[in-house]
């Protein structure tokens, strides 16, 4: 082989192997992607309820009041859009019965 073949080669192995290793990134980060969701639900839903209730404490003068109803408020509504999360996927994941039952007694 002379040199420019050799040449031509080299950018579609460098493009092939830059492929899987961007698949590989993508097929982690998939795995990833539900993790980041429940723990940004969980933060963002504390940090605004926590927002809410120290802007309460200072219109009303109710110094710890509404900081610690926004803490609970938004724990509460945090853990609610993690059982959300979890819930969904699991329902996703699972196999539709009613479809299977069909198709059994369309075969009897």
């Amino acid at each position: 082989m002379s040199e420019e073949e050799e040449g031509s080669t080299t950018p579609s192995t460098k493009s092939g192997a830059f492929l899987r290793i961007h698949r590989q990134t993508v097929e982690s980060s998939q795995k990833m992607s539900p993790a980041i969701l429940l723990g940004s639900s969980l933060a963002l839903a504390m940090g605004l309820f926590v927002w809410g209730g120290m802007a309460f404490d200072g219109k009303f003068d109710t110094e710890p009041l509404g900081v610690v109803t926004g803490l609970i408020l938004g724990l509460l509504f945090g853990v609610y859009e993690i059982w959300k999360v979890i819930h969904f996927a699991e329902a996703a994941e699972e196999p539709d019965s009613s479809a299977a039952d069909t198709d059994s007694e369309t075969e009897s």
